[in-house]
């Protein structure tokens, strides 16, 4: 059971194919720490909550310079850092509202049409880096991630069809078309790998090296390249005399459609490879593919064996920083041409029939260029850069004759992204709607799709004829909701205090998924005093909204929380989901005894769980199972479970000892099906399905109880003081025992002096106090009655040493 075991399985769900493809790793009855996640958004959510870092045209539209619209499918494909993919029809609103809504841009005194979000793909657990469209292939979608996986969708069934485990061992950035029916993805840990989509099984696998030896040198004079890159060694900058080995982060791929790739990474430069010299594991060992090489050993062009698997028949060298973006010429005319974009904020174009430097460098962006997209011959060309700005390059294939261009010939400001936070400035993907532009008319009704760090992608119109001082016509957006950028989890361990980008505070309750807003930034009237609060007074403020909405209550820590996808993601796991047992009453929950105990992570799975649990019950009636009866019986509680919205999202990860988690399955709460138990966690299940009570031993606290010899009236001091509880324990279980004590005390008072025939005050005093009559203190202060001992340790007492109480009369 211990064994590793490569499984490809069909299964059937919901009446639909799914196959995962790879190795998916089945492990001990321990599972290797399996969690699972659930995430709190608001039900139907029909936008991204944070930065778009890919968009993709549907085939069938982009080679047109207008959209046709359908009321049907969307069009227009976005990959967002929430976790989801989302197909948008443009032109149109929401679902429900009035079709070409306007929404009135005051700065610019236009009307921008809104677009309405009609599909949305949550399968991913992490980032969604890259989606690709196979040319002449429009109901299949490709999508990139940085759990690890490639996924590919089927649109009309509103599902991924095939996910690949185990290619990358790191995020992966980017896919590429290589061939018909051939793709490509790249990852950070430099691995490149080719699949074939006929076959849904991977064809190769090859690595990015920081270093390929060389038996040639090629100059790499440039104006941006630094003194040590422009040594005629072949070395990797850094490394004397040797080679090195280490691995390059790819973060862009492109193809040209007939076997070529290029990829940029960290090693500065673009490797070119021609894929059919790719070598194959056959038996252990390595065979070379057929076909020619773009070039052999001149020129900058290099061999085909390495380590690596592969090695590119070409390097081309010049940027000083990351490479982050590359585009292929896809015209047979032109094919040699490629554009590059890198961190060291200039965009290059290359020859591949002289690679030892790039053609032209353009220098139009002052910060790192991560955004790229190019006419289908490289003839034009639009990039995004770090500090927001998107610029539209009208004439690249035009030289100048020192090969360098400045920031103002056949260059055009596009848009330069405004939000309150510099932040959600940074543009992460452009989109052109024309790749293919015969004339200026047609290159002046072209436009452009950006998208950035904030949630919201806009299109503007380009036109070869704007100063690079203007911004282009805003013509269309795709609308997004901000993130959750910081949070606070309150000291009930219920709610967690948020602020999103837009600086509003909500309050979020883990144990339904509802929130409430509780304080807005927005109130400020001025753009710089909100932009100012964002960047300077964000933790101040929520630091002091946390102080004003906390109370003094202790509970343990039972989850964890992440905000990486722009939402709140409440993490469990067995080692601490069942470490929090508390009254009911504190828990939310209605007990008119006050007296029932609750788990909260045990009530919260069952909530998540309750309708798989239900149609999961009758499934084993039906069957007539032999334990049916025993389950029934576990399915007794006496307080009724929390509820959550059905469409809640849940998935499970599994930690191999490696940074990126392993994606076990995401779904639905809806969408959970009998089952599909495997995938959970055993814990999970043993809650969930077979109803065992997972509460845990309450760990206890010792404490001294002493009368209060400040009192105007000295209360006896009893008999046993020094105690152990729960540490749940409330302050009016400690007064109901020190009235107990009090009495049990003056019965024996009454006793002994009525065998002398005498009465005492005293003794009568005693046996007449209530409860009321009675306060407990601790460091000079009236504790609560609602308060536990272990409250009381945390904010009251704050010492290891035991906890020491006092009792007295009130009055």
């Amino acid at each position: 059971r211990f064994n590793v075991l490569k499984i490809i399985y069909t299964q059937i769900v919901r009446s639909r194919k799914y196959i995962m493809a790879g190795e998916y790793v089945l492990t001990s009855p321990r599972v290797r720490n399996r969690s699972l996640t659930y995430l709190l958004r608001t039900n139907s959510e029909r936008y991204h909550r944070y930065g778009i870092n890919a968009i993709a045209l549907q085939p069938e539209i982009s080679h047109h310079s207008s959209i046709h619209e359908t009321k049907q499918s969307a069009s227009i494909y976005t990959a967002g850092r929430d976790g989801t993919i989302r197909g948008w029809i443009p032109n149109s609103v929401n679902i429900g509202e009035t079709l070409n809504e306007y929404r009135d841009t005051s700065d610019q005194g236009i009307q921008v049409n809104k677009s309405a979000c009609v599909l949305c793909l949550e399968e991913h657990i992490d980032w969604v880096n890259d989606i690709l469209f196979i040319p002449n292939e429009n109901t299949r979608l490709i999508s990139a991630s940085s759990d690890s996986t490639v996924k590919i969708w089927d649109l009309n069934q509103r599902q991924s069809i095939v996910t690949f485990y185990h290619q990358h061992k790191d995020y992966v950035q980017a896919l590429a078309y290589v061939q018909p029916m051939t793709f490509a993805s790249a990852a950070l840990d430099g691995s490149i790998v080719l699949y074939d989509l006929t076959t849904a099984k991977t064809l190769s696998h090859f690595t990015s090296l920081s270093h390929y030896p060389t038996t040639t040198t090629h100059s790499r004079h440039s104006p941006t390249t630094s003194p040590a890159l422009r040594s005629s060694s072949s070395v990797t900058p850094g490394v004397t005399g040797v080679p090195s080995e280490q691995t390059a982060s790819v973060y862009c791929l492109d193809g040209n459609g007939k076997n070529v790739l290029a990829s940029g990474s960290t090693s500065r430069t673009i490797s070119v490879w021609d894929v059919r010299l790719r070598v194959q594991s056959v038996n252990g060992s390595s065979s070379l593919g057929s076909g020619s090489s773009l070039g052999s050993g001149k020129n900058g062009i290099i061999g085909n064996k390495s380590a690596a698997g592969m090695i590119p028949v070409m390097e081309l060298r010049g940027h000083s920083d990351i490479v982050r973006k590359v585009a292929l010429s896809k015209d047979d005319s032109r094919s040699y041409h490629v554009i590059s974009g890198s961190s060291d904020g200039t965009v290059r174009l290359w020859d591949l029939r002289q690679p030892s430097r790039s053609v032209k460098v353009i220098y139009t962006h002052s910060d790192s260029v991560w955004a790229l997209d190019t006419a289908q011959d490289l003839s034009f060309a639009v990039s995004g850069s770090r500090d927001g700005h998107v610029v539209f390059h009208s004439n690249v294939l035009s030289a100048s004759s020192s090969g360098v261009e400045n920031s103002e010939m056949n260059s055009s400001v596009v848009s330069a992204v405004e939000s309150m936070s510099s932040r959600e400035n940074r543009v992460l993907s452009v989109a052109l709607m024309s790749k293919e532009v015969h004339n200026e008319k047609e290159m002046n009704e072209n436009s452009v799709w950006v998208s950035s760090v904030g949630s919201t992608v806009r299109n503007y119109k380009l036109s070869s004829s704007v100063s690079v001082r203007d911004n282009g016509q805003l013509l269309n957006e795709l609308e997004g909701k901000p993130a959750i950028i910081a949070y606070r989890v309150m000291n009930d361990r219920r709610h967690v205090l948020t602020e999103d980008s837009s600086g509003v505070f909500e309050m979020w309750d883990v144990t339904s998924g509802q929130s409430e807003v509780v304080s807005s930034s927005k109130s400020s009237s001025s753009k710089q005093l909100q932009q100012q609060h964002q960047e300077t007074g964000m933790k101040r403020q929520l630091d002091v909204l946390e102080k004003e909405l906390n109370t003094e209550v202790y509970v343990p820590s039972w989850f964890g929380i992440d905000i990486r996808l722009g939402s709140i993601a409440v993490k469990l796991d067995g080692s601490s989901a069942f470490s929090a047992e508390i009254y009911a009453v504190d828990a939310g929950l209605e007990d008119e005894t006050g007296e029932i105990k609750v788990n909260l992570g045990e009530h919260v799975l069952r909530a998540l769980f309750a309708r798989w649990r239900k149609v999961f019950l009758e499934k084993l009636k039906k069957e007539n199972a032999s334990n049916y009866n025993e389950v029934i019986e576990r399915d007794v509680h006496a307080i009724a479970a929390y509820e959550f919205g059905a469409d809640i999202s849940v998935f499970v990860c599994e930690d191999r000892g490696s940074s990126v988690p392993l994606s076990v399955i995401r779904r639905k709460l809806f969408q959970i099906q009998v089952g599909e138990e495997q995938y959970f966690p055993k814990w999970v299940m043993d809650c969930v399905r077979d109803g065992k009570p997972m509460s845990r031993e309450v760990p206890k606290i010792t404490f001294l109880l002493q009368p209060d010899e400040k009192s105007h009236r000295i209360l006896p001091q009893l008999q046993q003081n020094r105690l152990t509880a729960p540490r749940i324990l409330r302050i009016r279980k400690v007064i109901d025992y020190v009235i107990r004590e009090i009495h049990s005390e003056a019965n024996q008072m009454n006793e002994s002096v009525k065998s002398m025939g005498k009465s005492t005050s005293t003794s009568t005093f005693l046996s007449r106090l209530e409860d009321h009559d009675i306060e407990i203190v601790c460091n000079q202060r009236i504790l609560p009655i609602t308060m536990s001992l272990a409250a009381v340790r945390q904010f009251v007492w704050k010492s290891p040493d035991d906890l020491e109480l006092l009792y007295r009369t009130k009055h």
